[in-house]
């Protein structure tokens, strides 16, 4: 059975299927300051095939394995209880950044009622995104506190 979510990926252009979309390889980012691309938004959606493609170019060159078990997935990039407040200020700044753009899509909103349907789609998946990452931090918070 094919489910249709509308999610295309990014690097080859497939519609998502049920797999692509149960699997969910789609990485929201915003991008700070120390790159070439400071004060962009990244929004990657990968089928299963194309993270396979990126992970086998992307793992040789790693110095640290950046694979963990299932059971550690939740597991933060850097560990120490100070870094709590700092991931905490961050997971504010990324809602206060979602809540900006849901409101700038909303004022965007014209009266067709097909562009109205496409505009409302886009706020409810940027909400589920912002939604997805803010669980994510919140484990990520709570794996800290338990260490």
């Amino acid at each position: 059975m094919e489910q249709n979510s509308g999610k295309t990926c990014s690097m080859c252009g497939k519609k998502f299927d049920m797999w692509d979309e149960q699997e969910d390889f789609c990485f929201v980012r915003h991008i700070g300051y120390g790159s070439k691309y400071d004060m962009m938004g990244l929004y990657l959606n990968l089928c299963c095939d194309c993270f396979d493609k990126i992970a086998d170019w992307f793992l040789p060159l790693c110095v640290n394995d950046p694979l963990v078990d299932e059971q550690d997935c939740w597991r933060a990039c850097s560990s120490g209880v100070d870094d709590a407040l700092f991931f905490h200020k961050q997971l504010l700044e990324r809602m206060k950044d979602g809540v900006k753009q849901l409101s700038v899509q909303f004022d965007g909103i014209s009266a067709d009622a097909c562009d109205f349907k496409l505009q409302l789609k886009k706020a409810a998946d940027a909400l589920m995104r912002l939604s997805d990452r803010v669980q994510f931090e919140m484990k990520s918070l709570d794996a800290r506190s338990d260490e």
